[in-house]
């Protein structure tokens, strides 16, 4: 699943997500969130919408099953029904009674947070109970999506293990306003130029990660990233399947006497509930063979992900699906029937996804499919980050086609784009091929051997092994302690064994001792040599070498070139407005408009506007430079354009730049 990115606003969302979604399309839910507030650990230089924030693990809950003070605290909630859906006025953690409940006013010093609580100051744990975070950034709203209905939110990036997510929200249900949390605008929190209120918010996630914590279930584990995003949903085709050790789209019974009649040879994906409806979206017993897409509700187009119609597919709805006794518990592997035994993966939701994946005997389940995009911007991802100049080869149908002419790369982001609209409109399968600097550790193996053995007669046996192991790895890049080798083993045996009698005869000359037992001699020897070679195609001059490190992975391609990477910098040491420093407006009076740019390619090309003639692509200013004017010597890429790409800048010492506030007269009078 997609970790650190999807989350339960809480625990009522969670409880009730499977309710929600019983009869998809349609969602069963009395919420409607109209308002959310979401804080992250500040990892950038951001100054804007910063605060201080204390984020409570229980906050808005009312269900023992997933708080932790009320372990300690019998006082601790203010209602009796466990299914009430959040609130701050639940339990004693409401920040709007501070002072009256388990909290008073020093919980808003950052400072002094932990003689903010008034009872129980012992038994709540930072980290656990709640976290401290100074100066976190409040998300802009491009930065997530929410489903209003369902009650969970979509990051665009997942959080990193030590970051820390709080939110506040509020929402209506049966026309009256709940709120958990508090807003950055709410009554005297609205003051967000110092860090001495913080704000009292509801943890999605804490910097430390136990799974034995209430809030590591709020985190959604039946979300799966596709791995592209904007997904065409009409030629969208999935389907589950299980390995065992074949590809299968139903699993079969380890225990006939269990096994639910109705899953005989069902299909993963009606299994899983993702096959429902007909081609009109309408519930039919069956569905129509093909996936359901739904936005929103099993797919997510824009960010392609995939979403389960329920909270742990793997883990407890397929229990209930294989229950055959009401004595079998889910939180109790040792009760399961043979067939949960096998197909249950509750490790998946139980422990962290890492620990989880490790369970190879559970792990089998498999997602497969077809998608196209809706991407308009003719942009194809190559994967790869900082790739090397020259290094994309594109070709179309078979046919190479011709960086500057056909496509451009953006090699930072490894993205190519297409500029040939008739390639683009012909349906022809686009293949792209880019290298990496990054050192191989794939190798071919080679493992033979050959055994002799005569027989001389019935006494005597001489045998002889040859085994021979050779590896070559795929470049002549070996990285240390996964090298190829080249071993040769030579052995020889003999085995000797006859009767004898004479033993016999001697043994009995001892006194006390008569025998007519036949003795027997036994000879068995052995005699083995390791022969050490060079691996083929390993090193140079013949010799084998192992690379620790030649620091050509390690290269980091900044492009000068890219407007991108480019920023307005301050007033230099020196010249006029310097004096006035960094927090006064007069430091920018004499600054001049500058701007910086690259020209499109499209203004070389018969897509060129018509009022862009051949006299102005002509001028020194704006007309094409080749690779060959600049580096006469270099030596091009097979299928590399000609063409070099610039950084222009144009500078206009009469009109006044960004930020300059002063006057145009008094800029155009005291300009240098």
């Amino acid at each position: 699943y997609d970790s650190n990115r999807h989350f339960f606003l809480a625990h009522y969302f969670r409880k009730n997500f499977d309710q929600f979604l019983e009869s998809y399309p349609y969602i069963n839910s009395p919420i409607d969130i109209t308002r959310i507030e979401i804080w992250i650990t500040n990892q950038t230089t951001e100054t804007d919408d910063v605060r201080s924030i204390i984020a409570l693990q229980d906050i808005g809950e009312s269900d023992p099953n997933f708080t932790r003070i009320d372990d300690f605290a019998n006082d601790f909630f203010l209602t009796n029904n466990i299914d009430e859906s959040p609130d701050n006025s639940l339990n004693n953690f409401n920040p709007n009674l501070i002072g009256q409940n388990f909290i008073n006013s020093n919980i808003r010093s950052i400072s002094n947070v932990s003689s903010g609580f008034s009872k129980y100051p012992n038994q709540i744990f930072e980290g656990t109970d709640y976290v401290i975070l100074e100066n976190a950034r409040k998300l802009d709203e491009n930065e997530y999506s929410i489903n209003e209905k369902l009650g969970f939110i979509s990051l665009n990036q997942s959080l990193n293990n030590d970051e820390v997510l709080a939110i506040a929200f509020q929402y209506t249900y049966s026309g009256k306003v709940f709120q958990v949390g508090e807003f950055s605008s709410d009554g005297n929190n609205s003051n967000s130029n110092t860090t001495s209120s913080s704000l009292i918010l509801k943890m999605l996630k804490s910097n430390l990660n136990d799974v034995n914590q209430p809030v590591f279930s709020l985190m959604m584990k039946n979300i799966y990233n596709l791995g592209t995003n904007q997904i065409n949903t009409n030629d969208f085709k999935l389907n589950i399947f299980y390995n065992d050790p074949t590809s299968l789209n139903y699993i079969r019974p380890i225990e006939s006497g269990s096994w639910p009649e109705n899953l005989d040879k069902i299909r993963l994906l009606n299994l899983f509930e993702l096959d429902k409806l007909d081609v009109n979206k309408n519930i039919q017993e069956g569905g129509d063979g093909f996936f359901d897409a739904i936005e929103g509700i099993t797919i997510i187009q824009d960010k392609g992900l995939l979403i389960f119609p329920t909270i742990e597919p793997f883990g407890n709805f397929l229990f209930e699906k294989l229950r055959s006794s009401s004595s079998e518990q889910y939180n109790q592997p040792s009760t399961y029937n043979k067939n949960q035994k096998k197909y249950v993966y509750n490790e998946l939701y139980s422990k962290g996804k890492t620990l989880a994946e490790k369970n190879i005997e559970k792990n089998k389940f498999n997602l497969r499919g077809k998608y196209k995009s809706n991407q308009n911007n003719s942009s194809i991802s190559t994967g790869e980050f900082n790739i090397p100049q020259g290094s994309v080869v594109v070709t179309a149908g078979g046919r190479l086609l011709q960086e500057g002419i056909d496509y451009i790369v953006n090699y930072q982001t490894g993205d190519v784009q297409i500029l040939n609209e008739a390639l683009k409109n012909s349906n022809i399968p686009i293949e792209i091929s880019t290298e990496s600097n990054s050192f191989y550790s794939q190798q071919k193996r080679r493992f033979s051997g050959i055994n002799i053995e005569h027989k001389f007669n019935d006494k005597l046996r001489i045998g002889g092994s040859l085994i021979n192991l050779s590896e070559k790895s795929i470049s002549r890049k070996s990285n240390y302690g996964i090298e190829p080798v080249n071993n040769t083993i030579f052995g020889i045996n003999a085995t000797y064994n006859a009767e004898a009698p004479a033993l016999t005869r001697f043994v009995n000359i001892l006194p006390n001792i008569n025998t007519d037992a036949t003795s027997n001699i036994s000879l068995r020897t052995e005699f083995a040599y390791l022969k050490s070679s060079n691996p083929r195609d390993s090193g140079y001059d013949n010799t084998a070498s192992v690379y620790i490190d030649d620091f050509e992975g390690t290269q980091n391609r900044i492009d000068l070139r890219d407007i991108n990477s480019w920023k307005l910098g301050s007033v230099p040491v020196g010249f006029k407005g310097y004096d006035f420093g960094s927090n006064n407006l007069k430091a920018g009076y004499n600054r001049a408009k500058l701007s910086w740019y690259s020209i499109d390619p499209i203004f070389y090309s018969y897509r060129s506007p018509p009022e862009i003639d051949a006299d102005e692509i002509s001028k020194n200013s704006t007309r094409r430079i080749y690779i060959d004017e600049i580096f006469p010597e270099l030596d091009l890429y097979q299928g590399e354009s000609r063409a070099q790409t610039t950084f222009d800048i144009s500078f206009y010492p009469d009109e006044k730049g960004p930020y300059n506030n002063n006057t145009n007269e008094d800029f155009l009078n005291n300009k240098e």
